[in-house]
């Protein structure tokens, strides 16, 4: 995307230049799946004292989604989220459900990761 590393205009001619020694795919680009799910999903572990708070809104293109062996700690979890209307509901279902704990993401109590 040379639009995106040089502020080039796209054409059909035009195509970003392999570096030697890049890391392809970059990092950025590897990591951004997981900073999209916890946009989503609103989650917040907080392994050492054996939770995971949500805050989930799955936008209008995602009706449904399952996280499979979720872990935390030692545990593993399933959690199914789904969309009814605006409102996103979510279940777990396979795991200790007392794990999970719904909390607003811009108001809970000792937030140590930013909630999107």
């Amino acid at each position: 995307m040379p639009e995106l590393f040089a502020g080039l205009p796209r054409t059909p001619t035009t195509f970003p230049v392999q570096y030697k020694g890049a890391n392809v795919p970059q990092a950025w680009a590897a990591g951004s799946c997981f900073s999209l799910l916890q946009a989503i999903i609103g989650f917040q572990p907080d392994a050492p004292n054996g939770k995971l708070y949500i805050d989930p809104r799955l936008p209008d293109w995602i009706d449904e989604l399952t996280l499979n062996d979720l872990r935390l700690g030692k545990n593993r979890l399933e959690l199914h989220f789904w969309r009814v209307g605006a409102e996103t509901r979510w279940q777990v279902s396979d795991g200790d459900p007392s794990l999970l704990e719904a909390r607003n993401c811009a108001t809970g109590p000792n937030l140590r990761l930013a909630c999107v």
